[in-house]
């Protein structure tokens, strides 16, 4: 499979998109080169995010990214959206999914790892679903 550019995008690319972001380039690194941004990019990282990738993956989530606006990404393949209507996006790209994983109703610690494991499992069905169709 040829390595993939792929955007993960919310409302403020403060959580969720660039806990995505930071999990593909995790895992799949070889599979994705990953990014994020988002509509109203907010002004950093969330801490409950930056410490439960920290613990989880041993990866400093603050100091590795800052939030980004749509407007700042280049063409990709994969748009991957979080809560965000196809209106917004305003990014080249071959193919658009919306992953709808819903809205936290809290940032605690356990909300967190839940989200996050729930990104993981969608970022890992999607590698598995471009393995078959190139193969």
């Amino acid at each position: 499979m040829k390595k993939q550019k792929i955007a993960f995008i919310c409302h403020d690319n403060t959580f969720t998109s660039q806990i995505a972001e930071a999990i593909t380039k995790i895992k799949y690194p070889k599979a994705f080169q990953a990014y994020s941004a988002g509509i109203h990019p907010g002004e950093k990282i969330d801490l409950e995010a930056t410490k439960v990738m920290k613990e989880l993956f041993n990866y400093d989530l603050a100091s590795k990214h800052k939030p980004m606006a749509i407007a700042d990404l280049r063409p990709v393949d994969i748009v991957i959206t979080f809560n965000v209507h196809p209106d917004k996006i305003d990014v080249k790209h071959k193919h658009h999914e919306n992953w709808d994983i819903g809205l936290p109703k809290t940032f605690d610690k356990d909300n967190v790892i839940k989200r996050t494991n729930m990104i993981l499992s969608h970022i890992t069905l999607l590698k598995e679903s471009l393995e078959k169709t190139s193969s």
